[in-house]
């Protein structure tokens, strides 16, 4: 999956989409599901990865109460964010803050679901 620009870390809508990311199991379809996450800085990537970790953390706590006691990984950072070297060279103008802003500027991958390991 991947979510351009998505600002996970300012809309909790994204939340029960992330916790279902992290538990979901059973088939192939939906076991260990990569997701790459853009943003407009860095400031907001690292946010977002601040986000996913609360997230996968609180699906684990969900999880060890479950009946399912194992100690599953539900999310694995694959890179942190980072400086993205295919985002736009064009400036996205806003009124709203100092900073630069710019499409995909910034990027970040994780593996999300029980399948997944930290090897």
């Amino acid at each position: 999956a991947v979510a351009f620009n998505a600002g996970i870390w300012g809309y909790d809508s994204w939340k029960p989409t992330l916790s279902f990311m992290c538990q979901s199991e059973g088939n192939d379809s939906y076991a260990c599901t990569p997701f790459i996450i853009t943003a407009y800085t860095i400031e907001e990537c690292e946010d977002d990865a601040e986000v996913i970790s609360e997230v996968a953390e609180e699906a684990v706590v969900k999880r060890m109460q479950s009946s399912k006691h194992d100690n599953a990984v539900l999310a694995h950072q694959l890179w942190a964010p980072e400086s993205n070297p295919f985002s736009s060279r064009i400036e996205r103008k806003t009124a709203s803050v100092p900073r630069k802003y710019y499409e995909n500027n910034a990027w970040q991958a994780w593996l999300l679901g029980p399948s997944t390991s930290a090897k």
